[in-house]
């Protein structure tokens, strides 16, 4: 069991990544600026990106009950809306996530080219 502050973690597995060498020393870098490591710079990371995903899925499953059990009748133009007003909501999420994953790799990439 891994108390983190804010979760306790149990049944931890250990996983084996391939990185460039330049990569990890930027990535070393920075932890240790950070007082940190870069297991746990990657270990949050990855639990950021379940948390995230688990977040939409649970935002799709309560969109979804709530029309099941929907009273509101509307017409075939006004579902049209609902459901581009639905869509549009969901892109500007997945937008946002896409964005931050691009952050990501920039920041590592930058880490790379200094090294």
């Amino acid at each position: 069991m891994i108390n983190t502050g804010t979760h306790i973690r149990c049944n931890v597995k250990n996983i084996t990544l391939s990185v460039d060498e330049n990569v990890l020393k930027a990535v070393r870098r920075y932890a240790a600026e950070r007082d940190s490591s870069v297991n746990k710079f990657v270990r949050e990371f990855l639990a950021g990106v379940s948390e995230r995903e688990d977040r939409a899925r649970n935002a799709r499953l309560r969109i979804q009950e709530l029309s099941r059990h929907s009273t509101a009748r509307v017409d075939s133009f006004g579902d049209r809306l609902l459901n581009l007003e639905i869509g549009l909501r969901f892109s500007k999420a997945w937008q946002q996530a896409a964005r931050r994953e691009r952050a990501s790799r920039w920041m590592l990439s930058r880490f790379s080219q200094e090294f």
